[in-house]
Order: C-alpha cells, then sequence, then structure tokens
C-alpha cells in the first residue's frame, strides 16, 4: 500500500486523489493504529493504514485517511470501521479532516457494508463510508486495461506511419542523392 499510495488513491477514488497536494509526500502513521485500540492482527502484523496527506487547499490542516483491508464477511466489521473513526476523531479532529478508504477484498457477491448503525432510547447514530469491493472493479479494470492497450497500439501504428513516411523520404533523398553521383560519372 505505502509503494502504490498514490496510483491506489487516484484509480479507487479519484475525487480525492485530486485534493491530495501530492509534492508533499504522504505519512504513514500506522504506529498510532495501535494507540487507537487496534488489536486485530494477520501474520503478526497490523493490515490497516494510517496515512497522513496535506490538501490541495492548504492551511494548517491535513487529513488523515484510514485505510481498512477486509477479506471475509464479518458482522463486526462496520463497528469496527466506525470505531477507528471516531477514535481518530477524538484524537485529531482539531488538527485534521478524517476519511477512510475501506478495500473489500471478499468474494462473497451479496456483502457490500457500508454502514453502521445503533439506536438506543431514541438516539439514533447512523455512520456511513465509502467502500471498493475489488471483486466488482475486476469488469471495469479488464476494459480499462483493453482501453490502454488500443490507445498503446494506435501509437504505435501512428509512429509506424510516421516511420515509414520518413523512411520512404530518406530513400528517396538517398537515391537522388546515387542518381546524381552516377551522372558524375
Amino acid at each position: 500500500i505505502e509503494r502504490l499510495f498514490r496510483p491506489m488513491i487516484e484509480l479507487l477514488r479519484p475525487a480525492l486523489g485530486a485534493e491530495i497536494e501530492w509534492s508533499v509526500p504522504p505519512e504513514f502513521l500506522d504506529q498510532e493504529l495501535p494507540s487507537l485500540g487496534r488489536k486485530r492482527k494477520r501474520g503478526g502484523r497490523i493490515v490497516d493504514k494510517l496515512v497522513k496527506v496535506r490538501l490541495l487547499r492548504g492551511g494548517d490542516r491535513y487529513l488523515l485517511i484510514h485505510v481498512e483491508a477486509q477479506n471475509k464477511r464479518d458482522p463486526g466489521f462496520p463497528e469496527r470501521v466506525f470505531t477507528i473513526f471516531y477514535r481518530l476523531r477524538d484524537k485529531y479532529h482539531v488538527k485534521a479532516d478524517i476519511t477512510c478508504l475501506v478495500l473489500l477484498t471478499d468474494l462473497s457477491p451479496n456483502w457490500h457494508p457500508d454502514t453502521y448503525e445503533h439506536e438506543a432510547f431514541g438516539v439514533h447514530l447512523r455512520f456511513t463510508y465509502p467502500y471498493i469491493k475489488l471483486a466488482d472493479l475486476e469488469d471495469q479494470l479488464i476494459a480499462k486495461e483493453k482501453e490502454l492497450w488500443r490507445d498503446h497500439q494506435r501509437k504505435l501504428e501512428e509512429q509506424l506511419g510516421r516511420n515509414r513516411e520518413e523512411l520512404a523520404l530518406q530513400r528517396a533523398a538517398l537515391e537522388r542523392e546515387v542518381a546524381r553521383g552516377a551522372e558524375r560519372l
């Protein structure tokens, strides 16, 4: 995620990518997640990322992006996303705006968690967040790859045409030169 952060944001959340000041390198604050009570680990490592970016609109505020990857159905997942959000907000709200990028890597076609709700005695909380389901992107990515390949092929064909024209001009110039040389003999 760190090495491919910019292209990932620009591909998956283009409106967000357009608001980031990319001349200021993103800062990865993964060490902050354990202090927020983050306990879930895979292979001994926390898989979430917390990224601090500067926005184009400038000022002293910045944006924190919580990147959360989920590879299987989990009924507690929306609450976990909300919990990290409110803990980040509690800790940083004066200095930063906060958003999340949820990556669903599971293959379950009917699982699209995007909301956490809680209601108790007249108090209703509804927290929604954007998510990207990578399995849903497959057709889009294949279409984009085909489009890029067609563009690349078209450019190669245009270059080949220009090269043929240039070679024809060089050949004609060489033939004229040879003809002039033959006339002198």
